[in-house]
């Protein structure tokens, strides 16, 4: 498939741990 870099991302994980951990990431913008 020609879909771009970035476009499609896979998180594992439970949601509020997984999430936690993403929504507080510095590099992560809000």
């Amino acid at each position: 498939a020609d879909i771009p870099d970035g476009v499609i991302n896979v998180v594992t994980g439970f949601g509020p741990t997984a999430g936690a951990a993403l929504a507080s990431h510095m590099d992560v913008d809000k």
